[in-house]
């Protein structure tokens, strides 16, 4: 179920990317990227949501939550003070194990004045999907993946060319993120980090693709 409040210590209590790789090649997460992605594909939830690396580039103070916003091609994150960003929607959760029950709880938001109405439909149907997305958790935290994947709304509307791929990168001092398409040939020398993963039904089988990648500075 999703939590009916936000706190910034869960997304506080995230692993740094550095750290989420370790854990992540630790559990073996390759390897069980498609596991998962079949069982999103047979909730019914494969168009709505994708899987994502859980991590943090830095941390929130306590009235703080990650807000994004669109510019052109390009999409941002940055902290905002609550008052800010009134009615901001959460857009990426990971679970939270510490009660009886595991439970989605939110650590990303979106600027309720820009989010694409043509994912309306999407929002809506996570908010009608509560034992399926129970089942989901259940399924992550089975494989021992609770602590290292999240899901998060397949809602961005950023084009993508042949041979281009979706790159999150980090302004450190301004805590900004900022999403943009880029040629994959044109970051070959950098460690480029897979942490969105998108799915889809195929006659042969789940076919998983990575929708976004960090930079490791």
């Amino acid at each position: 179920m999703f939590a009916p409040t936000y706190s910034p210590d869960t997304f506080n209590s995230l692993d740094e990317l550095d750290g989420a790789l370790a854990r992540f090649e630790q559990v073996q997460g390759s390897s069980q990227i498609q596991a998962i992605g079949r069982v999103i594909v047979g909730l019914g939830l494969a168009d709505a949501i994708g899987l994502t690396m859980a991590h943090r580039h830095f941390s929130l103070g306590d009235d703080e939550r990650l807000v994004e916003w669109f510019e052109g091609q390009f999409a941002h994150l940055r902290p905002f003070e609550a008052a800010e960003v009134a009615g901001a929607i959460p857009f990426a959760w990971v679970i939270d194990e510490t009660g009886a029950e595991a439970q989605w709880r939110p650590v990303e938001f979106i600027r309720q004045d820009q989010f694409p109405r043509a994912s309306l439909p999407k929002l809506e149907q996570l908010r009608s999907s509560e034992e399926r997305l129970n089942e989901l958790a259940r399924q992550i935290v089975s494989r021992g993946l609770g602590d290292v994947l999240g899901i998060a709304l397949a809602h961005r509307e950023l084009p993508l060319g042949d041979g281009e791929i979706l790159v999150e990168s980090l302004d450190h001092s301004n805590r900004t993120l900022t999403f943009q398409a880029g040629a994959k040939r044109d970051y070959e020398n950098l460690t480029l980090i897979p942490t969105f993963w998108k799915f889809s039904d195929d006659p042969d089988g789940v076919v998983v693709e990575a929708w976004k990648h960090c930079i490791n500075h």
